[in-house]
């Protein structure tokens, strides 16, 4: 047998209510078949197990059920990799930490960025903070999701863009690292 969820049962509860204010005010005796209905239905549920709760996922955004912060090692490079969501406009950040031997490390030259394939570009360079981990990276590349055409879910947003979820930054940061691997000599 089915089971109402708790917001099944407020929603039949609220039209039960309304139905009862309005097409039964006149018997009030509280011995109606109407009034006894009312009371299986709408009584205490407190202690209702909602057994479809877990499905509810399916209808929230991805930035409401995904990870606000991620940090891996990227297993082909070694670089450290993080993933961080903007705290107020709440789109995915990007960022591979270089190691000190690296020929780019602690360069803040645009020139030497351009030929970097990242979505969107490098967009930050220098010293992080990642206060998830209570860890400064003394520097790192980061590109962020928050560009045209992208779904940024704190801003209001057309119908064409694109959610950048926590898989395609993951394979971003993936796909940077390796550059910068190659450029490490």
């Amino acid at each position: 047998m089915r089971k109402f969820t708790k917001q099944q049962v407020d929603f039949i509860c609220a039209n039960l209510d309304f139905w009862y204010t309005q097409a039964w005010q006149n018997d009030l005796s509280g011995n109606s078949s109407k009034e006894k209905l009312r009371k299986i239905v709408c009584k205490d549920y407190s202690s209702l197990e909602d057994e479809y709760a877990t499905n509810l996922n399916i209808y929230k955004k991805p930035w409401e059920t995904e990870p606000d912060f991620l940090e891996f090692v990227d297993e082909s490079t070694g670089y450290r990799c993080f993933i961080q969501r903007h705290p107020e406009l709440k789109h995915l950040c990007g960022y591979v930490e270089l190691p000190e031997k690296h020929k780019l490390y602690g360069s803040f030259s645009e020139e030497n960025f351009y030929n970097i394939e990242v979505h969107g570009g490098v967009t930050y360079t220098g010293r992080r903070e990642f206060e998830q981990l209570n860890y400064i990276a003394d520097y790192v590349l980061g590109f962020d999701c928050g560009h045209a055409g992208d779904l940024v879910p704190g801003v209001k947003n057309f119908h064409e863009e694109v959610y950048r979820d926590i898989e395609y930054v993951t394979n971003e940061c993936k796909n940077l690292a390796k550059q910068l691997k190659e450029l490490e000599n």
